[in-house]
């Protein structure tokens, strides 16, 4: 069974908001490649990131023409209890068959501070994979190079580390390398090299991410890594 939280209400610079949750089930002509012929559901949980690229992903995902669920709320870790929550509704509803976990820069931040050690992220990331039988998990990573006092490059490279050691110990995680796939972009960063450019608006809200007006190539990249990442399900 995944943990009930290992830490109430874990506030981190990021921004530690109220929960959102934002449910849709769209229909559109595919636009782009369609993923492989199969009845799946998919069900986003993240962050800061995915918060502020929520528009482009919802955008890129309706192609799918399946459930989908998007789950964002800034300053969130995996351990958090509306991760592990959130999670748990994904899981029991049964209509999602790939899960996209989007948290590692919390997870680091976490385990820079001592909050979360490493090895309980990785244990329950693996306890998530276990409980994902028969169903994909997909797990972005941390950018490692980040401007931000709180956070430490090695706590990074740690998270992502865990994450690919579960992978290899669960054959149903697939992991999508933001950190690598993302380092030569610096156009795609604000100054703490972590957010995606412009940055985070003045005023966030979890229940109010930025609008379809005002993605930019930072977003839209983002959306595609991780659509990229869904799309792997469907290979060995």
């Amino acid at each position: 069974m995944l943990k009930k939280g290992t830490a109430a209400a874990l506030s981190i610079a990021l921004v530690a908001l109220g929960v959102a949750s934002f449910g849709a089930e769209q229909q559109s002509s595919a636009t782009l490649r369609p993923p492989p012929a199969r009845d799946i559901g998919v069900a986003v949980v993240g962050d800061s990131l995915a918060w502020q690229a929520d528009a482009s992903i919802r955008s890129i995902l309706s192609q799918f023409g399946q459930p989908f669920r998007g789950s964002v709320n800034p300053g969130h870790a995996l351990s958090t209890p509306w991760a592990q929550q959130t999670l748990r509704v994904d899981l029991q509803s049964g209509r999602y068959k790939v899960l996209v976990v989007e948290t590692a820069s919390n997870d680091a931040a976490l385990a820079a501070k001592g909050s979360v050690p490493v090895a309980e992220f990785a244990r329950d990331l693996g306890r998530l994979a276990a409980d994902m039988s028969g169903k994909c998990l997909v797990v972005m990573t941390a950018k490692v190079n980040v401007d931000l006092m709180y956070y430490r490059p090695t706590a990074a490279l740690e998270v992502n580390r865990a994450i690919r050691t579960v992978a290899v110990e669960h054959r149903n995680v697939r992991v999508i390398d933001w950190n690598r796939e993302s380092e030569s972009h610096h156009s795609w960063f604000s100054a703490d090299l972590l957010h995606l450019a412009p940055g985070l608006p003045s005023t966030v809200s979890a229940s109010d991410p930025p609008s379809e007006s005002t993605q930019t190539e930072a977003d839209r990249a983002f959306a595609m890594a991780l659509r990229t990442g869904i799309d792997s399900c469907g290979t060995s």
